[in-house]
């Protein structure tokens, strides 16, 4: 992104517009040269949401959310507006949070550049963060003065609006933390209830990957919550486990409440890095991309198949199928390969192998007339026992484009299908009784789809760890020029590396 220097301000209800939960929206004349720009409105909805994120500890949520906010400013040529830079305040903000204190101070100098008195957001700053941004501005300019008082201890502030006293919640209250980054201190929040009474102290208990035992860390209250962080030298595995509990000062007496416990804890799994906890390589702004993680999928999944289809069977070529819908198999197999471009997407090629059964072949004893059993090649078309059975077995390849939803250990996804080959489905000519051995039964045949299919589908990925998880996935097609509209359901297990 291209910045210039601008000089001052045109006004500090800018400030006001974006600065998070409680403050008025300042109105829309507060940005007058601007105020045709249809983005600004757009932009500071996104910052209200990012900073409704950062309240609620959800560093990665919110730094998503200002990514976006920025992207839009470079799109509509606002980049050097002061929504711009307060919005860079904002990235700032957050990423000192995740403990990313150059690239924090970084957004801050290029906030500064943009609008040289600018402020920190009050209700976003503490002692760390004010430091982080005198610090920056030493490199700009003057030195800023800061943004307001520290919310509190250090620590992320409570949610705008909340008091200091205590909430009406019930027990422990606390929102479960599911991923987080190699090598980085992960914030764990909880509210304790008015029903809980009689403890001291709020523990967070933590369990490092490959530890014995539960590691004690005293929460710090902050508002109406209790706040702690599971330490960066914790997290250099792939997962940690945790749970919080709220205990008297009695040492052999029982936790008087719990959110989670010792038998079952709360996981956290842990992507980037490596298992050393190393920071990945990067430069420059890309440092600010999040982190892709294992690039390469597999995975093997099997299940069943049903599909509306038309035409006739295969060796009763005679009869045509009556439109409806049938079943595509007793089984099919579909291992996929993979690699993903970014963190939420994925290309990846699916091999549909479907087994069918319960056909019956057709009897030429019985089908053809005695005069058509006079041309021996008709007649032994289908060897000597003259029993024509169709084929068991379909293969197809579709090539598979997949966008993944949140970050959280269930991954819904969305995704798109185009490939070739074929498909068969069962259909049975009730009027047909020449086929089976004794040529009397009923004819149970197949129909032919293809070989061209394409289609949407979706699925659900659970991460049961940062490089495995479990599928369960819904494939649609439509096949052409022999027409199908077939669904595949299937579940299997996940691996990427």
């Amino acid at each position: 992104m291209t910045v210039r220097r601008l000089g001052l301000a045109p006004c500090l209800l800018t400030a006001l517009l974006v600065s998070g939960v409680g403050l008025a929206v300042a109105p829309a004349v507060a940005f007058a040269q601007d105020d045709s720009n249809p983005a600004i409105e757009k932009v500071t909805a996104l910052n209200k949401k990012a900073v409704d994120a950062y309240n609620d500890l959800e560093f990665e949520e919110a730094r998503k959310l200002l990514k976006q906010a920025l992207d839009m400013c470079a799109a509509s040529g606002l980049d050097t507006h002061p929504i711009a830079a307060r919005t860079h305040i904002h990235m700032g903000v957050v990423l000192i949070a995740a403990k990313q204190q150059d690239l924090g101070i970084k957004q801050f100098k290029r906030a500064l550049e943009i609008q040289p008195d600018i402020q920190v957001t009050k209700q976003m700053a503490n002692p760390e963060i004010l430091e982080a941004f005198r610090e920056a501005g030493a490199g700009v300019g003057p030195g800023p003065g800061g943004g307001g008082e520290p919310a509190g201890g250090g620590t992320p502030p409570p949610p705008a609006g909340a008091s200091g006293g205590r909430s009406e919640a019930k027990g422990i209250q606390h929102r479960p933390v599911a991923r987080g980054r190699r090598g980085k201190a992960i914030p764990i929040v909880a509210t304790i209830g008015d029903d809980v009474t009689g403890y001291t102290k709020v523990l967070l208990e933590y369990k490092p990957e490959g530890a014995a035992e539960f590691e004690e860390l005293p929460m710090r209250k902050s508002g109406n919550r209790y706040v702690a962080e599971i330490p960066a030298g914790a997290t250099e595995g792939s997962a940690i486990a945790y749970y919080i509990e709220a205990d008297s000062d009695d040492e052999n007496a029982d936790a008087i409440a719990t959110s989670g416990s010792e038998d079952h804890p709360y996981n956290i799994f842990l992507t980037g890095g490596d298992a050393q906890g190393k920071k990945p390589d990067c430069q420059g702004d890309n440092c600010e991309e999040e982190e892709i993680g294992p690039r390469f999928f597999a995975s093997l999944m099997g299940g069943f198949g049903f599909g509306l289809v038309s035409g006739v069977g295969e060796i009763n070529p005679s009869q045509k199928v009556s439109p409806g819908f049938a079943s595509a198999s007793v089984a099919q197999i579909s291992p996929e390969v993979g690699y993903f471009i970014a963190p939420g997407f994925r290309l990846s090629l699916q091999l549909r192998y479907q087994i069918l059964g319960g056909t019956k072949p057709l009897n030429l004893n019985t089908y053809l007339s005695d005069q058509q059993k006079m041309d021996r090649a008709q007649f032994e078309q289908c060897g000597a026992d003259h029993l024509c059975s169709s084929v068991g077995s379909a293969v197809a390849i579709l090539a598979r484009a997949s966008w993944f939803f949140g970050a959280d250990l269930f991954r819904p996804y969305f995704s798109l299908a185009a490939g070739g080959g074929y498909m068969r489905h069962n259909v049975t000519f009730a009027s047909v009784k020449k086929c089976g051995t004794s040529g009397t039964e009923t004819c149970v045949d197949t129909v032919l789809a293809g070989p061209v299919f394409v289609g949407p589908g979706a699925g659900v990925l659970l991460a049961l760890t940062e490089n495995f998880g479990l599928l369960a996935d819904l494939t649609t097609v439509v096949g052409l020029p022999k027409f199908t509209y077939n669904l595949d359901f299937n579940v299997g297990a996940a691996a990427r590396f």
